[in-house]
């Protein structure tokens, strides 16, 4: 078998070329179907395009073929972790790490599995494990603080990224299809009914703006959007759109208080399901006023806390009292106008019990 070859197929997988990345490792595996090197670019290849089933069949191969090959077994274990069936994840980390226990960064994937099958004090275990030789891992920072109880202000970056591109691929279909999303819905209906006052031609800027699902609700009705997301491969997926006129990938505060990115005003700031990522808003409302024309209309949803300003939740988000949002709003320069209760989706079985909120800017 020619390296050569490998080293190419594996330099497109890795540059994110996944179609010639398949075309040059299927041409190898027709010469040698047992190639390892081959066989485990091909699963790690199905696992990013999001193809779960042939990427649990490829690692199941490689095992079967070399038992201690720990690649495949994190790969499997990922997998599983991913469509949801945690004891199995589980099972195949714990051979993973038997076999490469120094692997510590990947100590927070089976502890959400943990989570997950409410293996408590085994979570807490392994994300710490994680942290105690990854100090910086943002998933396992943020995920035992909400397991803890420990109530920060905003969720790193980083875990925002991280966690939003593993589901790019599938977002727009779990969400709306298996998790009922209406937020973008009830952002227009709201929208909708104050721009039929409006004579001026209108700018959106969508804060979090993912995959795009708010802006396509609001397409029709403005005539300029930006979007600002966190994740790259959401703002792939929204840039194939076409609905915005420019995207930008950075943090929300960065972007409010740069007027070096995007315009210098905007008459619309939407926010759909994406200020859940934050605990502390006042920053984020001061931002959007400095960034919204006089007048100008702000539209966001939130989950709801009937108790404390903010609360990190064991979702990894963050829910809000309906008095601090409107303190903070009113201290920010803005005029409540909308509040309503919403069930911006489903988590499993549960609604989310939410709010919309539609203020204007003094």
């Amino acid at each position: 078998m020619n390296t050569l070859q490998i080293d190419n197929a594996l330099e497109l997988l890795e540059n994110e070329e996944y179609g010639p990345a398949k075309v040059a490792l299927k041409g190898i595996l027709e010469e040698n179907p047992n190639s390892l090197s081959a066989l485990l670019g091909l699963g790690d290849l199905f696992f990013a395009t999001s193809d779960y089933e042939n990427a649990e069949k490829t690692y199941k191969k490689i095992i079967e073929l070399a038992a201690d090959n720990s690649d495949a077994f994190f790969g499997l274990g990922a997998t599983l972790r991913v469509v949801e069936r945690y004891s199995e994840a589980i099972d195949y980390y714990e051979q993973a790490f038997k076999l490469e226990p120094e692997r510590t960064d990947a100590y927070w994937e089976v502890a959400y599995s943990r989570e997950m099958v409410s293996d408590l004090s085994g979570a807490e275990r392994d994300y710490k494990r994680c942290l105690l030789n990854n100090p910086n891992n943002s998933m396992a920072q943020h995920l035992l603080a909400a397991l803890t109880g420990k109530n920060t202000e905003k969720a790193p970056p980083r875990y925002v990224s991280d966690l939003f591109d593993d589901y790019a691929a599938v977002f727009d279909a779990e969400l709306v299809d298996e998790l009922s999303y209406n937020v973008p819905q009830q952002i227009k209906g709201e929208i909708k009914n104050v721009l039929f006052k409006e004579k001026t031609k209108q700018s959106l800027l969508d804060l979090g703006c993912g995959t795009g699902l708010v802006g396509e609700s609001l397409y029709s009705l403005v005539q300029e959007a930006d979007g600002v997301d966190l994740s790259p491969k959401m703002l792939e997926v929204a840039r194939a759109k076409k609905v915005y006129n420019r995207l930008y990938e950075t943090d929300f505060e960065e972007f409010l208080f740069n007027r070096d990115l995007g315009k210098q005003e905007y008459n619309i700031v939407v926010s759909g399901d994406a200020l859940v990522y934050f605990g502390r808003l006042d920053k984020v409302f001061l931002g959007v006023a400095k960034r919204l024309s006089r007048a100008g209309w702000f539209c966001f949803s939130l989950e709801d806390n009937k108790n404390l300003d903010y609360q990190l939740q064991r979702s990894g988000r963050y829910s809000h009292s309906s008095n601090y949002i409107n303190k903070t709003l009113t201290a920010s320069g803005f005029v409540p106008t909308i509040e309503k209760s919403i069930v911006p989706r489903t988590d499993g079985e549960d609604d989310i019990i939410g709010k919309l909120y539609l203020c204007r800017k003094h």
